[in-house]
Protein backbone atom coordinates (compact mmCIF):
# COMPACT_ATOMS: atom_id res chain seq x y z
CA UNK A 1 0.00 0.00 0.00
CA UNK A 2 1.22 3.51 -0.81
CA UNK A 3 2.00 5.38 2.40
CA UNK A 4 1.06 8.96 3.24
CA UNK A 5 4.66 10.03 2.68
CA UNK A 6 4.44 8.87 -0.91
CA UNK A 7 0.92 10.17 -1.58
CA UNK A 8 -0.11 12.96 0.71
CA UNK A 9 -3.37 13.36 -1.20
CA UNK A 10 -4.65 11.21 -2.44
CA UNK A 11 -19.85 -13.02 -19.49
CA UNK A 12 -21.83 -10.08 -19.24
CA UNK A 13 -21.89 -8.46 -22.66
CA UNK A 14 -25.69 -8.17 -22.79
CA UNK A 15 -25.95 -6.57 -19.37
CA UNK A 16 -23.14 -4.15 -20.15
CA UNK A 17 -24.70 -3.23 -23.48
CA UNK A 18 -27.83 -2.29 -21.54
CA UNK A 19 -25.71 -0.08 -19.31
CA UNK A 20 -24.30 1.57 -22.43
CA UNK A 21 -27.70 2.53 -23.78
CA UNK A 22 -28.82 3.87 -20.42
CA UNK A 23 -25.62 5.84 -19.87
CA UNK A 24 -25.98 7.57 -23.23
CA UNK A 25 -29.51 8.60 -22.32
CA UNK A 26 -28.66 9.65 -18.79
CA UNK A 27 -25.79 11.86 -19.88
CA UNK A 28 -27.94 13.65 -22.42
CA UNK A 29 -24.93 15.37 -24.01
CA UNK A 30 -24.23 13.81 -27.43
CA UNK A 31 -20.94 15.59 -28.12
CA UNK A 32 -18.44 14.53 -30.78
CA UNK A 33 -16.02 11.79 -29.82
CA UNK A 34 -12.57 12.73 -28.58
CA UNK A 35 -9.45 10.63 -29.00
CA UNK A 36 -5.80 11.17 -28.27
CA UNK A 37 -3.47 11.99 -25.43
CA UNK A 38 -3.85 14.38 -22.55
CA UNK A 39 -3.24 17.43 -24.71
CA UNK A 40 -6.65 16.87 -26.30
CA UNK A 41 -8.06 17.62 -29.72
CA UNK A 42 -9.75 20.72 -28.30
CA UNK A 43 -8.08 23.51 -26.33
CA UNK A 44 -9.23 24.06 -22.75
CA UNK A 45 -7.71 26.76 -20.55
CA UNK A 46 -7.61 25.62 -16.93
CA UNK A 47 -6.10 27.86 -14.20
CA UNK A 48 -2.31 27.80 -14.32
CA UNK A 49 -2.01 27.65 -10.52
CA UNK A 50 -4.12 24.48 -10.42
CA UNK A 51 -2.17 22.90 -13.29
CA UNK A 52 1.10 23.56 -11.47
CA UNK A 53 -0.26 22.14 -8.20
CA UNK A 54 -1.47 18.99 -9.95
CA UNK A 55 1.89 18.47 -11.65
CA UNK A 56 3.75 18.96 -8.36
CA UNK A 57 1.49 16.45 -6.66
CA UNK A 58 2.01 13.88 -9.41
CA UNK A 59 5.79 14.33 -9.09
CA UNK A 60 5.58 13.87 -5.32
CA UNK A 61 3.30 10.84 -5.63
CA UNK A 62 6.03 9.07 -7.60
CA UNK A 63 9.06 10.33 -5.63
CA UNK A 64 10.13 12.42 -8.60
CA UNK A 65 10.60 9.37 -10.81
CA UNK A 66 9.59 9.41 -14.48
CA UNK A 67 7.75 6.15 -14.99
CA UNK A 68 7.37 6.36 -18.76
CA UNK A 69 5.27 4.01 -20.86
CA UNK A 70 1.61 4.48 -21.68
CA UNK A 71 -1.90 3.52 -20.65
CA UNK A 72 -5.20 3.25 -22.46
CA UNK A 73 -8.09 5.18 -20.95
CA UNK A 74 -11.61 4.79 -22.31
CA UNK A 75 -14.20 7.24 -20.99
CA UNK A 76 -17.82 8.17 -21.33
CA UNK A 77 -17.11 11.91 -21.70
CA UNK A 78 -16.38 13.43 -25.08
CA UNK A 79 -16.52 16.75 -26.90
CA UNK A 80 -16.03 19.77 -24.59
CA UNK A 81 -16.29 17.56 -21.50
CA UNK A 82 -13.69 15.17 -22.89
CA UNK A 83 -11.40 18.11 -23.59
CA UNK A 84 -11.65 19.20 -19.93
CA UNK A 85 -10.78 15.69 -18.77
CA UNK A 86 -7.77 15.54 -21.08
CA UNK A 87 -6.55 18.97 -20.01
CA UNK A 88 -6.75 17.82 -16.39
CA UNK A 89 -4.71 14.72 -17.26
CA UNK A 90 -1.89 16.66 -18.94
CA UNK A 91 -0.01 17.51 -15.67
CA UNK A 92 0.15 13.79 -14.91
CA UNK A 93 1.70 13.09 -18.30
CA UNK A 94 4.24 15.87 -17.86
CA UNK A 95 5.18 14.73 -14.36
CA UNK A 96 5.43 11.00 -14.99
CA UNK A 97 6.27 10.62 -18.67
CA UNK A 98 3.26 8.30 -18.98
CA UNK A 99 1.31 8.87 -22.20
CA UNK A 100 -2.43 8.58 -21.65
CA UNK A 101 -4.16 7.39 -24.81
CA UNK A 102 -7.71 8.58 -24.27
CA UNK A 103 -10.79 7.59 -26.22
CA UNK A 104 -13.99 9.39 -25.23
CA UNK A 105 -17.28 8.11 -26.58
CA UNK A 106 -20.86 7.59 -25.44
CA UNK A 107 -20.43 4.02 -26.75
CA UNK A 108 -17.73 3.38 -24.15
CA UNK A 109 -19.61 0.62 -22.33
CA UNK A 110 -20.05 -1.43 -25.49
CA UNK A 111 -16.39 -0.98 -26.42
CA UNK A 112 -15.21 -1.99 -22.96
CA UNK A 113 -17.55 -5.01 -22.85
CA UNK A 114 -16.18 -6.17 -26.21
CA UNK A 115 -12.60 -5.75 -25.04
CA UNK A 116 -13.29 -7.61 -21.80
CA UNK A 117 -14.80 -10.48 -23.77
CA UNK A 118 -11.69 -10.52 -25.98
CA UNK A 119 -9.37 -10.57 -22.96
CA UNK A 120 -7.91 -7.10 -23.57
CA UNK A 121 -9.66 -4.54 -21.36
CA UNK A 122 -8.30 -0.98 -21.21
CA UNK A 123 -5.98 -0.02 -18.39
CA UNK A 124 -8.56 2.43 -17.00
CA UNK A 125 -12.26 2.81 -17.69
CA UNK A 126 -14.03 6.07 -16.77
CA UNK A 127 -17.64 4.89 -16.72
CA UNK A 128 -20.88 6.83 -16.60
CA UNK A 129 -22.40 4.55 -13.96
CA UNK A 130 -21.54 2.09 -11.23
CA UNK A 131 -24.20 -0.27 -12.56
CA UNK A 132 -21.64 -2.50 -14.27
CA UNK A 133 -19.49 -3.17 -11.17
CA UNK A 134 -20.73 -6.65 -10.40
CA UNK A 135 -20.70 -7.65 -14.05
CA UNK A 136 -17.07 -6.54 -14.36
CA UNK A 137 -16.22 -8.49 -11.22
CA UNK A 138 -17.89 -11.59 -12.62
CA UNK A 139 -15.64 -11.20 -15.65
CA UNK A 140 -12.55 -10.90 -13.42
CA UNK A 141 -11.87 -7.54 -15.07
CA UNK A 142 -11.13 -5.29 -12.07
CA UNK A 143 -8.08 -4.55 -9.93
CA UNK A 144 -8.52 -4.06 -6.18
CA UNK A 145 -7.62 -0.42 -5.50
CA UNK A 146 -7.27 -1.01 -1.77
CA UNK A 147 -4.28 -3.27 -2.50
CA UNK A 148 -2.12 -0.21 -3.26
CA UNK A 149 -4.03 2.90 -2.18
CA UNK A 150 -4.27 4.30 1.35
CA UNK A 151 -7.85 3.63 2.45
CA UNK A 152 -7.57 5.91 5.47
CA UNK A 153 -6.69 8.77 3.14
CA UNK A 154 -9.56 7.96 0.82
CA UNK A 155 -12.02 7.82 3.72
CA UNK A 156 -10.81 11.26 4.79
CA UNK A 157 -11.20 12.76 1.33
CA UNK A 158 -14.38 11.00 0.13
CA UNK A 159 -17.77 10.36 1.65
CA UNK A 160 -17.36 6.93 3.33
CA UNK A 161 -20.81 5.78 2.22
CA UNK A 162 -19.96 6.73 -1.35
CA UNK A 163 -16.77 4.68 -1.14
CA UNK A 164 -18.69 1.75 0.28
CA UNK A 165 -20.88 1.56 -2.83
CA UNK A 166 -17.75 0.44 -4.73
CA UNK A 167 -16.63 -2.13 -2.12
CA UNK A 168 -17.20 -5.84 -2.46
CA UNK A 169 -15.87 -8.32 0.12
CA UNK A 170 -13.80 -5.60 1.73
CA UNK A 171 -12.07 -4.59 -1.50
CA UNK A 172 -12.42 -1.25 -3.31
CA UNK A 173 -12.98 -1.51 -7.07
CA UNK A 174 -13.82 2.01 -8.23
CA UNK A 175 -13.57 5.71 -7.39
CA UNK A 176 -15.93 8.54 -8.22
CA UNK A 177 -14.73 11.67 -9.99
CA UNK A 178 -17.48 13.87 -11.43
CA UNK A 179 -20.67 13.95 -9.39
CA UNK A 180 -24.09 15.25 -10.32
CA UNK A 181 -26.44 16.69 -7.75
CA UNK A 182 -29.82 18.23 -8.50
CA UNK A 183 -31.27 21.64 -7.74
CA UNK A 184 -34.29 23.84 -8.42
CA UNK A 185 -33.15 26.28 -11.10
CA UNK A 186 -34.92 29.58 -11.73
CA UNK A 187 -34.34 32.90 -13.49
CA UNK A 188 -33.92 35.53 -10.74
CA UNK A 189 -34.89 38.34 -13.14
CA UNK A 190 -38.50 37.08 -13.34
CA UNK A 191 -38.96 34.60 -10.49
CA UNK A 192 -40.93 35.88 -7.52
CA UNK A 193 -41.41 32.69 -5.54
CA UNK A 194 -39.69 31.37 -2.40
CA UNK A 195 -35.90 31.10 -2.48
CA UNK A 196 -35.95 28.12 -0.14
CA UNK A 197 -38.28 25.28 0.79
CA UNK A 198 -38.15 23.38 4.07
CA UNK A 199 -40.39 20.40 3.30
CA UNK A 200 -41.81 18.66 0.26
CA UNK A 201 -45.23 19.98 1.33
CA UNK A 202 -43.87 23.53 0.96
CA UNK A 203 -42.74 22.93 -2.62
CA UNK A 204 -45.95 21.13 -3.50
CA UNK A 205 -48.01 24.01 -2.05
CA UNK A 206 -46.04 26.59 -4.04
CA UNK A 207 -46.57 24.54 -7.21
CA UNK A 208 -50.32 24.53 -6.67
CA UNK A 209 -50.49 28.26 -5.94
CA UNK A 210 -48.43 29.07 -9.02
CA UNK A 211 -50.67 26.90 -11.20
CA UNK A 212 -53.79 28.50 -9.70
CA UNK A 213 -52.39 31.93 -10.63
CA UNK A 214 -52.27 30.91 -14.29
CA UNK A 215 -48.49 30.35 -14.63
CA UNK A 216 -47.13 26.85 -15.04
CA UNK A 217 -44.69 26.35 -12.15
CA UNK A 218 -42.55 23.76 -13.92
CA UNK A 219 -40.45 23.61 -17.06
CA UNK A 220 -39.92 19.94 -17.91
CA UNK A 221 -38.18 18.07 -20.73
CA UNK A 222 -37.60 14.33 -20.93
CA UNK A 223 -36.76 13.31 -24.50
CA UNK A 224 -33.26 11.83 -24.85
CA UNK A 225 -33.36 8.64 -26.89
CA UNK A 226 -32.92 5.47 -24.86
CA UNK A 227 -32.76 7.62 -21.73
CA UNK A 228 -36.16 9.27 -22.16
CA UNK A 229 -37.64 9.36 -18.68
CA UNK A 230 -34.27 9.50 -16.89
CA UNK A 231 -34.88 13.08 -15.81
CA UNK A 232 -37.94 11.90 -13.89
CA UNK A 233 -35.99 9.43 -11.75
CA UNK A 234 -34.06 11.92 -9.67
CA UNK A 235 -37.18 14.02 -9.09
CA UNK A 236 -38.99 10.95 -7.73
CA UNK A 237 -35.98 9.91 -5.64
CA UNK A 238 -35.56 13.36 -4.13
CA UNK A 239 -39.22 13.40 -3.15
CA UNK A 240 -38.57 10.03 -1.50
CA UNK A 241 -35.44 11.36 0.20
CA UNK A 242 -37.29 14.40 1.56
CA UNK A 243 -40.20 12.31 2.83
CA UNK A 244 -38.45 9.19 4.14
CA UNK A 245 -34.70 9.73 4.38
CA UNK A 246 -31.57 8.21 2.80
CA UNK A 247 -31.95 4.60 3.98
CA UNK A 248 -35.21 4.20 2.09
CA UNK A 249 -33.74 5.77 -1.06
CA UNK A 250 -30.61 3.59 -0.89
CA UNK A 251 -32.72 0.44 -0.63
CA UNK A 252 -34.86 1.62 -3.51
CA UNK A 253 -32.04 2.46 -5.90
CA UNK A 254 -30.23 -0.81 -5.08
CA UNK A 255 -33.41 -2.68 -6.01
CA UNK A 256 -34.04 -3.91 -2.46
CA UNK A 257 -37.29 -2.04 -1.75
CA UNK A 258 -40.46 -3.30 -3.46
CA UNK A 259 -41.98 -0.89 -5.96
CA UNK A 260 -45.32 -1.65 -4.33
CA UNK A 261 -44.15 -0.45 -0.89
CA UNK A 262 -46.02 2.54 0.62
CA UNK A 263 -42.96 4.81 0.42
CA UNK A 264 -42.42 4.17 -3.29
CA UNK A 265 -46.11 4.57 -4.09
CA UNK A 266 -46.24 7.89 -2.24
CA UNK A 267 -43.19 9.31 -4.04
CA UNK A 268 -44.48 8.26 -7.47
CA UNK A 269 -47.96 9.65 -6.79
CA UNK A 270 -46.57 12.99 -5.62
CA UNK A 271 -44.45 13.20 -8.76
CA UNK A 272 -47.38 12.24 -11.00
CA UNK A 273 -49.52 14.96 -9.44
CA UNK A 274 -47.05 17.51 -10.82
CA UNK A 275 -45.54 15.96 -13.95
CA UNK A 276 -48.85 14.66 -15.26
CA UNK A 277 -50.78 17.88 -14.68
CA UNK A 278 -51.60 20.12 -17.65
CA UNK A 279 -51.62 23.26 -15.49
CA UNK A 280 -48.40 22.56 -13.62
CA UNK A 281 -46.14 21.79 -16.59
CA UNK A 282 -45.51 24.33 -19.36
CA UNK A 283 -47.10 23.02 -22.54
CA UNK A 284 -48.50 20.01 -20.70
CA UNK A 285 -47.08 16.52 -20.01
CA UNK A 286 -47.04 15.31 -23.61
CA UNK A 287 -45.12 18.40 -24.70
CA UNK A 288 -42.58 17.73 -21.94
CA UNK A 289 -42.17 14.12 -23.07
CA UNK A 290 -41.36 15.22 -26.62
CA UNK A 291 -39.05 18.11 -25.67
CA UNK A 292 -35.31 17.30 -25.77
CA UNK A 293 -33.56 17.65 -22.43
CA UNK A 294 -31.20 20.13 -24.13
CA UNK A 295 -34.17 22.53 -24.09
CA UNK A 296 -34.99 22.07 -20.41
CA UNK A 297 -35.74 25.35 -18.67
CA UNK A 298 -36.04 27.33 -21.90
CA UNK A 299 -39.39 28.77 -20.83
CA UNK A 300 -37.76 30.55 -17.88
CA UNK A 301 -35.88 32.83 -20.28
CA UNK A 302 -38.66 33.85 -22.68
CA UNK A 303 -40.63 37.09 -22.47
CA UNK A 304 -43.11 36.51 -21.04
CA UNK A 305 -41.89 33.39 -19.24
CA UNK A 306 -43.91 30.21 -19.74
CA UNK A 307 -42.77 28.55 -16.51
CA UNK A 308 -41.03 29.47 -13.27
CA UNK A 309 -38.66 26.67 -12.29
CA UNK A 310 -37.01 23.47 -13.45
CA UNK A 311 -35.45 20.60 -11.53
CA UNK A 312 -32.19 19.53 -13.12
CA UNK A 313 -28.57 18.68 -12.45
CA UNK A 314 -25.94 21.22 -11.43
CA UNK A 315 -24.84 21.15 -15.08
CA UNK A 316 -28.21 22.64 -16.03
CA UNK A 317 -26.79 26.13 -15.97
CA UNK A 318 -24.46 25.24 -18.86
CA UNK A 319 -27.40 23.76 -20.76
CA UNK A 320 -29.38 27.00 -20.33
CA UNK A 321 -26.48 29.22 -21.41
CA UNK A 322 -25.60 27.07 -24.41
CA UNK A 323 -29.11 26.67 -25.77
CA UNK A 324 -30.85 29.93 -24.92
CA UNK A 325 -31.81 32.24 -27.75
CA UNK A 326 -30.35 35.14 -25.76
CA UNK A 327 -27.11 35.67 -23.90
CA UNK A 328 -27.34 34.50 -20.28
CA UNK A 329 -24.97 35.40 -17.47
CA UNK A 330 -24.49 32.74 -14.76
CA UNK A 331 -25.44 34.16 -11.38
CA UNK A 332 -27.38 37.02 -12.91
CA UNK A 333 -29.84 35.13 -15.10
CA UNK A 334 -29.52 31.81 -13.29
CA UNK A 335 -29.83 30.87 -9.65
CA UNK A 336 -31.17 27.93 -7.70
CA UNK A 337 -32.88 26.75 -4.56
CA UNK A 338 -32.05 23.44 -2.92
CA UNK A 339 -34.60 20.65 -2.98
CA UNK A 340 -36.41 20.72 0.39
CA UNK A 341 -34.41 18.73 2.94
CA UNK A 342 -37.44 17.52 4.88
CA UNK A 343 -36.53 14.21 6.50
CA UNK A 344 -33.30 13.74 4.53
CA UNK A 345 -31.15 14.24 7.62
CA UNK A 346 -28.75 16.35 5.56
CA UNK A 347 -28.17 13.62 2.98
CA UNK A 348 -27.88 14.49 -0.69
CA UNK A 349 -28.91 12.48 -3.77
CA UNK A 350 -26.11 12.17 -6.31
CA UNK A 351 -25.15 10.31 -9.47
CA UNK A 352 -21.69 10.25 -10.99
CA UNK A 353 -18.85 8.83 -13.06
CA UNK A 354 -16.60 6.04 -11.81
CA UNK A 355 -13.01 5.13 -12.67
CA UNK A 356 -12.21 1.41 -12.77
CA UNK A 357 -8.68 0.00 -13.03
CA UNK A 358 -8.68 -3.02 -15.34
CA UNK A 359 -4.95 -3.70 -15.86
CA UNK A 360 -2.40 -4.07 -13.06
CA UNK A 361 0.73 -2.10 -13.95
CA UNK A 362 2.77 0.80 -12.50
CA UNK A 363 1.39 3.33 -14.96
CA UNK A 364 -2.25 2.53 -14.13
CA UNK A 365 -1.53 2.60 -10.39
CA UNK A 366 0.13 6.01 -10.71
CA UNK A 367 -2.83 7.29 -12.71
CA UNK A 368 -5.38 6.13 -10.11
CA UNK A 369 -3.44 7.87 -7.33
CA UNK A 370 -3.47 11.05 -9.42
CA UNK A 371 -7.17 10.66 -10.28
CA UNK A 372 -8.07 10.33 -6.59
CA UNK A 373 -6.22 13.49 -5.58
CA UNK A 374 -7.91 16.81 -4.82
CA UNK A 375 -5.44 18.44 -7.23
CA UNK A 376 -6.75 16.48 -10.21
CA UNK A 377 -10.38 16.83 -9.22
CA UNK A 378 -9.91 20.58 -8.67
CA UNK A 379 -8.99 20.76 -12.36
CA UNK A 380 -12.16 18.85 -13.30
CA UNK A 381 -14.23 21.26 -11.21
CA UNK A 382 -12.49 24.32 -12.68
CA UNK A 383 -13.68 23.27 -16.13
CA UNK A 384 -17.16 24.41 -15.12
CA UNK A 385 -19.08 21.30 -16.17
CA UNK A 386 -18.98 19.29 -12.94
CA UNK A 387 -18.92 19.22 -9.22
CA UNK A 388 -16.62 16.50 -7.88
CA UNK A 389 -16.41 13.73 -5.30
CA UNK A 390 -13.20 14.62 -3.44
CA UNK A 391 -14.34 16.69 -0.46
CA UNK A 392 -10.95 18.41 -0.16
CA UNK A 393 -11.74 20.34 -3.35
CA UNK A 394 -12.67 23.86 -2.32
CA UNK A 395 -15.71 25.50 -3.86
CA UNK A 396 -13.55 28.49 -4.85
CA UNK A 397 -12.12 26.60 -7.85
CA UNK A 398 -15.53 26.55 -9.57
CA UNK A 399 -15.83 29.30 -12.22
CA UNK A 400 -19.06 31.00 -11.08
CA UNK A 401 -21.13 31.51 -7.96
CA UNK A 402 -24.01 29.09 -8.67
CA UNK A 403 -21.53 26.25 -9.28
CA UNK A 404 -19.50 27.23 -6.20
CA UNK A 405 -22.70 27.12 -4.15
CA UNK A 406 -23.54 23.63 -5.45
CA UNK A 407 -20.06 22.31 -4.59
CA UNK A 408 -20.24 23.90 -1.13
CA UNK A 409 -23.54 22.16 -0.45
CA UNK A 410 -22.15 18.86 -1.71
CA UNK A 411 -19.10 19.12 0.54
CA UNK A 412 -21.30 20.00 3.52
CA UNK A 413 -23.78 17.14 3.02
CA UNK A 414 -23.97 14.78 5.98
CA UNK A 415 -23.96 11.84 3.58
CA UNK A 416 -24.47 11.06 -0.09
CA UNK A 417 -26.94 8.54 -1.42
CA UNK A 418 -26.70 7.18 -4.96
CA UNK A 419 -29.55 7.66 -7.37
CA UNK A 420 -30.90 4.96 -9.64
CA UNK A 421 -28.95 6.32 -12.64
CA UNK A 422 -25.77 5.16 -10.90
CA UNK A 423 -26.82 2.34 -8.55
CA UNK A 424 -29.77 0.45 -10.07
CA UNK A 425 -29.59 -2.80 -12.01
CA UNK A 426 -29.56 -1.74 -15.69
CA UNK A 427 -32.47 -3.95 -16.74
CA UNK A 428 -34.61 -2.61 -13.92
CA UNK A 429 -33.46 0.94 -14.64
CA UNK A 430 -34.59 0.65 -18.24
CA UNK A 431 -38.03 -0.47 -17.08
CA UNK A 432 -38.06 2.41 -14.57
CA UNK A 433 -37.51 4.94 -17.38
CA UNK A 434 -40.36 3.49 -19.41
CA UNK A 435 -42.70 3.47 -16.41
CA UNK A 436 -41.94 7.15 -15.76
CA UNK A 437 -42.87 7.98 -19.34
CA UNK A 438 -46.15 6.08 -18.99
CA UNK A 439 -46.97 7.76 -15.68
CA UNK A 440 -46.26 11.27 -17.03
CA UNK A 441 -48.63 10.54 -19.92
CA UNK A 442 -51.26 8.94 -17.67
CA UNK A 443 -50.97 9.69 -13.93
CA UNK A 444 -53.79 7.26 -13.16
CA UNK A 445 -51.48 4.42 -14.24
CA UNK A 446 -49.15 4.73 -11.22
CA UNK A 447 -50.30 1.56 -9.44
CA UNK A 448 -50.32 -0.56 -12.61
CA UNK A 449 -46.83 0.65 -13.57
CA UNK A 450 -45.46 -0.03 -10.09
CA UNK A 451 -46.85 -3.57 -10.13
CA UNK A 452 -45.09 -4.13 -13.43
CA UNK A 453 -41.83 -2.72 -12.08
CA UNK A 454 -42.07 -5.00 -9.05
CA UNK A 455 -42.35 -8.01 -11.35
CA UNK A 456 -39.21 -6.83 -13.17
CA UNK A 457 -37.39 -6.23 -9.87
CA UNK A 458 -38.10 -9.74 -8.59
CA UNK A 459 -36.99 -11.25 -11.89
CA UNK A 460 -33.63 -9.43 -11.77
CA UNK A 461 -32.49 -10.00 -8.19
Amino acid sequence: MISRSKRPRLTVTLALATVAALTLGACGKPDPEVAGGGSGAQSVALPDSLLKAAKSQAIEDNDGKRIGGSISLIGIVSGPQGAILQAAIKPFEEATGVKVNYTGTHDANTIVATRIAAGSPPDIYYAGTAGGLDSYLNSDALVDLSSFMDMDELKDEYDPELLNTMVRDGKLYGLYGELDSYVLWYNPTNYGGPKSFTTWADLRSWSQKEADSGTAPWCMAYSQGAGTGAAATYFIENIMLSLYGPDVVAKFTRGELPFTSPQVKKAFREFADIAGNEKKVAGGPNKALSTPTSQVGAGMFTDPKSCSMTYYGQFGQNVFVKNSSRKLTPGKDTDFASFPAGNSGGSQLINGHVAYMMQDNPQAKAFMRYYASPEFQSLLAAGGEWTVANKKVGDSVLPNEPMRHVQKEMNAAKSQVLGALTAMNPVLLSAYYKACVSIIGDPSAVDDQLRGLETTRLANQ
